[in-house]
């Protein structure tokens, strides 16, 4: 398995400042308070458990 890191952008356009701070704040809060991690686990454990990871070697790539 190659595994390296991967980031998601939200583009907005410049001159609406306040969609990109209602962004920031929104994401920021989900991440602190571990409701985007749980987001993940409702969505996606099912996923990620049924391509058994933990028996898979893994090649990590660095950018």
């Amino acid at each position: 398995m190659l595994q390296y890191d991967n980031y998601y952008y939200f583009y907005a356009n410049e001159n609406n400042k306040a969609i990109i701070e209602l962004l920031e704040q929104g994401l920021t809060k989900l991440a602190d308070s571990g409701e985007l991690n749980a987001l993940y686990e409702h969505y996606y454990r099912d996923v990620e458990d049924g391509l058994n990871l933990n028996n898979r070697q893994v090649f990590n790539l660095k950018n």
